[in-house]
């Protein structure tokens, strides 16, 4: 819990709310809120297609590197609240791509750290600072590499 949340304390005029959460999202809109889907640009959710630097390929699947179009500044400076998406990887398979890794950001205790997450959320590494592209993307082969090999295993290989 020490690494995934933190304690915020908000003191209103007469009353105060105090949070444990993962983080916290600011928007502002001129109606209510509650009801509506997160902008787009909301930190929890995937990055869009649009967001697509390049592609690689590995053991024959192509993979969409997408990259937040924040400035990096912008990034690390949002992820003292919540944790911001750095980067998502998502394989095209059968005419289709689905993200299933996630490098987000997180600054605790002035402390920038990486996470590289799998599509449930799991934490299979942690850097000390951003890590680029290319100290992430070997982990990326080696699950396409699982990929394949199931898919070989189906027969859709």
């Amino acid at each position: 819990m020490l690494r995934d949340f933190s304690h915020y304390v908000f003191d209103f005029h007469d009353q105060f709310v105090e949070v444990i959460s993962a983080g916290i999202w600011f928007e502002t809109d001129d109606e209510y809120i509650g009801s509506k889907e997160p902008d787009s640009d909301h930190p929890l959710r995937d990055l869009p297609e649009s967001s697509i630097s390049h592609r690689f390929e590995a053991y024959g699947i192509k993979c969409q590197v997408r990259r937040n179009p924040r400035l990096l500044d912008e990034i690390v400076r949002n992820a003292t609240y919540c944790s911001q998406n750095l980067m998502q990887f998502a394989a095209e398979l059968d005419g289709l791509s689905s993200v299933h890794w996630t490098v987000s950001l997180r600054v605790s205790n002035g402390q920038i750290r990486g996470y590289l997450k799998s599509y449930f959320g799991k934490v299979e590494r942690q850097y000390d600072g951003v890590p680029t592209l290319t100290e992430v993307q070997l982990r990326i082969e080696e699950w396409l590499q699982e990929v394949s090999e199931r898919r070989r295993k189906m027969g859709k290989a």
